[in-house]
């Protein structure tokens, strides 16, 4: 058995539903894409194969924001600031 590795991480707001925002870690792994909660609980996992679409939007004055079509799903996750960990993720897609 392959455990996932993480590949990099970065601090953002995961927009589960018009009135519900979880702040956490978003985390890309050699294995799929992982959203844990700031306290580190588990929250959610996204397989890159039925990822289908990923586009970096702005975000106020110096954030940036990241959505994702997975399969019939449209994910948004905002309120990034750390550049440096965004080009990493940017690779990562």
């Amino acid at each position: 058995m392959i455990t996932p590795r993480s590949l990099t991480f970065i601090f953002c707001e995961f927009d589960k539903s018009s009135k519900k925002k979880v702040k956490g870690y978003l985390i890309p792994t050699n294995k799929r894409v992982l959203f844990l909660r700031k306290n580190l609980n588990f929250i959610d996992k996204f397989r890159y194969q039925t990822i289908i679409n990923v586009n970096w939007f702005k975000d106020g004055l110096l954030e940036r924001g990241l959505r994702i079509q997975y399969g019939k799903r449209k994910l948004e996750f905002d309120e990034m600031f750390n550049q440096e960990q965004m080009k990493k993720v940017v690779t990562l897609f």
